[in-house]
């Protein structure tokens, strides 16, 4: 499902995947306003749900992201929820469990990032009441990178972006033996940049 410029677009009681885990997002608001998903199933892809290019008013609850040990071939490689350069969204009572990747990049259960140039901060927003498990970087020496549960990028130094309530577990990375910090360690939530 992707949304372009639209407004008030809802993806509910879905189920999404792609054909392989490194091929297509599930669900993408590109530039759009006024979306929300809603207790959709998403699995087998490289991203869950991305919202993008200064969207606005995205709200993304009670859904179910990512995939099991049952049939590994389900789990999303990537991240699970995504709002890059995204304002007034909500991100709450999600569960993003089985995010596994085995090299390349890390990989994050919600990631909020800018996305440079003339797009807009990720603010403000909200990260609440989710359930985030199992999300592996499962790389070896030169392929290891970070896992993270809830990764914060923004480019404000006044972000305004609130996370409480939020259940982590599970976050894994082998690292590559040799380097440290936070590009190569497991880490619940992690704030690079922003206030």
């Amino acid at each position: 499902v992707r949304s372009t410029g639209f407004y008030q677009t809802k993806a509910k009681n879905l189920i999404g995947m792609a054909n392989l885990p490194t091929q297509g997002y599930d669900i993408v608001y590109n530039a759009a306003k006024n979306g929300r998903v809603e207790n959709c199933k998403l699995l087998k892809a490289t991203i869950g749900i991305q919202a993008q290019s200064n969207c606005d008013s995205i709200v993304v609850v009670n859904n179910d992201i990512g995939g099991t040990s049952a049939d590994t071939t389900t789990y999303v490689q990537n991240i699970g929820i995504s709002m890059l350069s995204t304002m007034n969204y909500t991100v709450s009572g999600n569960r993003v469990v089985g995010i596994h990747r085995s090299s390349t990049s890390y990989v994050t259960g919600v990631l909020i990032g800018w996305q440079g140039g003339t797009f807009v901060s990720p603010e403000p927003g909200v990260i609440s009441g989710n359930t985030i498990r199992d999300v592996r970087m499962t790389g070896f020496n030169a392929a290891a990178y970070a896992a993270y549960g809830i990764y914060l990028g923004s480019n404000s130094a006044t972000s305004n972006v609130l996370v409480l309530n939020n259940m982590i577990s599970n976050i894994f990375s082998e690292s590559d033996g040799s380097t440290t910090g936070v590009d190569y360690t497991p880490h619940g939530i992690i704030v690079i940049q922003g206030g």
